[in-house]
């Protein structure tokens, strides 16, 4: 009995110093856990919660201790519920990993707040705003791709230090960016964000990296070489054309033959392993390969940086498409697809990017652009949640795109020059054209119609209008506040309701223009305009207007040869009108395939017209109506079983 008490003791000593045994738990279908958060919820600190392959929506919060380990990025993605709010977040933690997953969908994908964790092995892309930011952090993130994040890949601030290591950055706004913070970074590739580092001015801490700015090349083992990623390696012609049918049946390529089904896989085909005879191979610290794969045994050439993606006609439902890498995104022109957003928004633009003949609606904004010389072209955008098309420091252009009824500004640009030309902009919550943030743009031959404000500028900004009618708008047809400035020629400026230019603390500029009320400058009038309908629009010009010929030059160098402000559709000629050139009013095509035939013609989104037909020509001609309909195109179309391909036996005209 006397050593009973001494055991006794030693056995809880023992029991206390033995480490807790650590529990995997499993999370996915057939799993008590179906729920990534459940599975953490339900762990003690030293266990691992082990995902199963699968796409998780949800949005998660980290726990000390607790492991959250993914079968890998390419079988394990977890995809936040909104893209407001991060998909992963470390508040106060250190003790914890995560890895082997892809991370997409939120605001920010992970979120370390005070916390150091260890991020690896993943791939984070594809969030509204940033990949990983950081605020009192010091985590390690190791062999994770980091990209398509608009705004920034990592963003540092509150003194930070992470440690970054065989990691790629590409298609971010900002690669890495650093404010009162030390982040290191060893093996990486930093190629084609708008800015590959930001507030970092000392190099000590940056090595054996491959950097596109130059920033400290020729130090350290930095290098400033193109990596010669796979990209579109897989699609081997000339343009990298790549194909998107909603009606495909069977295997998808993404051939002509056999196209994919969703614009999203499309835009996913691209690839940021290194090929054949890159400069990041053996080129790391101790001759490692750089970047995020840095195992990777390279057998592929390296491919092209841009991509066509011709899609079908059709109605799509997606959203969050992320066009960079100088992809094209084209819809047909005869019968272009629709793209409907539910929720979030449709198009992410990022780089020399091109989105060009669709409708877009629904969703937030249609399309946004950060950083971006973006160019949208032959759009119709309508109906979004917030702006047809956002720019954030950028330079988009926006041309020949018709904007109506979103409930934000037809284009709102922040900071950044813009181009926005050849568009009907109306109907809109709250500008047509809104220029904030310093932002300048050019507005050459624009219809400005129907919404709160035609043309708003402020925060120091510059904006020039050429040719352009701003009429019939809610409260002010263009403004110029808060030191911006706008300068107005050869435009129409008329009928809208509180005044047709404001100057509140900024300054508005005009000569050979129509204003009403009166404005100074050479060549300016107030007179009536004597708008009339016409097979386009409601602001055609009187052949008696006296905006008629009274512009500052001759057509000839507006090349406006087929453009007009008559409803007769005559060109343009002698000395430039005044206003907005529609388009004439003509049939474009008219073919002939498989006993049909099709007539496209110029339209306007939602008048409405009526294809005429003639049995016969001469000098009496009796033309019957054929079909009546709704345009929703710019270049409407419609077929019918006829055997002649003469343009003079077809009319179009408004009922």
């Amino acid at each position: 009995m006397r050593c009973a008490t001494p055991c006794l003791v030693f056995f809880f000593i023992f029991a206390a110093a033995r480490p807790a045994r650590t529990e995997i738990i499993l999370v996915g279908p057939g799993e008590e856990h179906l729920t990534i958060q459940s599975a953490i919820d339900a762990a003690n600190p030293g266990d691992v919660v082990q995902v199963l392959p699968g796409k998780y929506s949800e949005n998660i919060v980290l726990r000390e201790g607790v492991d959250v380990v993914g079968a890998g990025a390419d079988q394990t993605v977890i995809r936040s519920v909104s893209e407001s709010f991060p998909m992963a977040t470390v508040d106060g933690k250190d003790n914890v990993t995560l890895r082997g997953f892809t991370v997409t969908g939120g605001y920010y994908g992970v979120k370390c707040e005070g916390a150091s964790p260890a991020i690896t092995d993943c791939v984070i892309w594809q969030n509204s705003c940033c990949g990983i930011l950081m605020e009192g952090s010091s985590a390690t993130i190791t062999h994770c791709l980091i990209a398509q994040n608009p705004r920034y890949g990592v963003q540092c601030f509150g003194s930070s230090a992470p440690a970054i290591s065989n990691c790629t950055f590409s298609s971010n706004g900002y690669g890495v960016s650093s404010s009162s913070s030390t982040p290191s970074l060893t093996d990486c590739i930093l190629w084609g964000n708008w800015d590959d580092l930001e507030g970092i001015f000392n190099g000590d801490s940056i090595s054996h990296c491959d950097i596109k700015d130059g920033d400290f090349a020729g130090e350290n083992g930095n290098i400033s070489v193109d990596p010669r990623f796979v990209a579109w390696g897989s699609f081997n012609d000339l343009d990298n054309q790549l194909y998107v049918d909603i009606a495909q049946v069977g295997p998808e390529e993404g051939t002509r033959e056999k196209p994919f089904t969703e614009i999203a896989s499309a835009l996913s085909v691209h690839s940021y392993h290194l090929g054949l005879g890159s400069p990041c191979l053996n080129a790391g610290e101790g001759n490692a390969h750089m970047g995020a794969y840095p195992d990777e045994q390279p057998s592929q050439s390296p491919g092209g940086d841009r991509a066509v993606v011709n899609v079908a006609a059709g109605t799509y439902y997606e959203s969050r498409l992320f066009v960079c890498h100088g992809a094209a995104v084209r819809g047909c022109t005869d019968s272009p697809p629709t793209i409907l957003g539910a929720g979030n928004t449709v198009f992410f633009a990022l780089g020399r990017s091109c989105v060009q003949n669709l409708i877009i609606s629904g969703g937030d904004d249609g399309i946004d652009c950060y950083f971006s010389g973006t160019v949208v072209s032959n759009c119709v955008i309508s109906h979004c949640g917030q702006n047809g098309v956002y720019s954030f420091n950028g330079s988009p252009c926006v041309q020949g795109c018709h904007l109506f009824y979103n409930f934000g500004a037809g284009v709102l640009l922040e900071g950044g020059i813009g181009a926005i030309s050849d568009c009907v902009i109306g109907q809109h919550g709250s500008a047509g054209v809104s220029c904030t943030g310093g932002s300048s743009a050019t507005v050459p031959n624009c219809l400005l119609t129907e919404s709160p404000v035609g043309l708003s500028c402020t925060g120091g900004g510059n904006v020039e209008v050429h040719r352009t009618t701003v009429s019939n708008n809610g409260w002010k047809g263009i403004e110029a506040t808060e030191s911006a400035a706008v300068t107005i020629v050869n435009s129409i400026v008329w009928g809208n309701a509180f005044g047709d230019l404001s100057e509140n603390g900024g300054s508005i500029e005009a000569t050979f223009s129509n204003i009403g009320g009166g404005f100074p400058g050479d060549g300016n009038i107030n007179a009536d305009p004597l708008f009339e309908d016409g097979p386009l629009g409601s602001f055609y010009l009187d052949s008696d207007s006296p905006c008629v010929n009274s512009g500052s030059h001759r057509v000839e160098i507006f090349a406006l040869d087929n453009k007009t402000t008559m409803r007769t559709s005559e060109p343009d000629s002698g000395t430039v009108d005044m206003g907005f050139h529609y388009d004439r009013f003509e049939i474009r095509k008219v073919a002939l395939h498989d006993g049909w035939l099709t007539l496209q013609w110029n339209s306007t989104p939602g008048l409405d017209y009526t294809v005429l037909r003639a049995r016969s020509l001469g000098a009496a001609i009796a033309w019957e109506a054929v079909e009546g309909r709704t345009a929703f195109w710019m270049h409407e179309s419609y077929s019918l079983d006829e055997p002649s391909s003469r343009t003079g036996f077809y009319r179009i005209s408004q009922p």
